[in-house]
């Protein structure tokens, strides 16, 4: 009885440690790329769906240098969503979605916001007003050509980001913020 009850101490034991240290969430947690849609903005998915932990948090206006602060965290996970319809001349918005999982997501947003990760923005990152969110986990960027959107959801970050490829700057031309926004929003709500 003592070797049975030990055995299965250890085994539950071992899976408790396996859950802390991969970060394994609630059984209701939805998986990140089942969440992913296959369309954003109206614009179909053009990229298969994958899973690259090591890459920038906010894809677009991020890129990562192995030497920008090597004590930084990479994601666990990060499913990566492209979203363009082929015509890159047309008025239409374009999108990349990243939901990246981390051991320590209120870091990993802390240094999206103060661009201290693996990954930094190209120049200065412009945060802007988010009205009605939280900014210890709402996070607003405008990139210039683009506006990007952070949350922190639990574990997860989520981050779109929403760019007029064209660059015209048309008058009619969709919203690049607002629609930053409603996405991210609606992939927050999914998860």
């Amino acid at each position: 009885m003592f070797n049975r009850t030990t055995r299965l101490a250890a085994v539950v034991g071992a899976a408790a440690l396996a859950a802390s240290i991969l970060g394994v969430g609630p059984a209701s947690a939805k998986p990140a790329r089942s969440v992913l849609p296959q369309t954003m903005g109206g614009v179909p998915l053009s990229m298969e769906l994958y899973n690259a932990p090591q890459g920038p948090t906010v894809l677009g206006p991020q890129a990562c240098d192995p030497d920008n602060n090597p004590d930084a965290s990479w994601a666990r996970s990060r499913w990566v969503g492209s979203y363009w319809d082929g015509d890159n001349a047309t008025p239409n918005l374009t999108y990349d979605a990243v939901i990246s999982t981390w051991r320590d997501s209120r870091q990993a947003f802390t240094d999206v916001i103060e661009n201290t990760g693996h990954c930094a923005f190209f120049g200065v990152p412009n945060r802007v007003d988010w009205p009605g969110q939280d900014p210890a986990t709402h996070a607003l960027f405008d990139n210039g050509g683009s506006f990007s959107a952070v949350i922190r959801d639990g574990r997860s970050l989520i981050a779109v980001d929403a760019v007029d490829w064209n660059g015209d700057g048309e008058a009619g031309d969709p919203d690049q913020r607002a629609a930053a926004i409603r996405e991210a929003l609606a992939l927050e709500a999914a998860l």
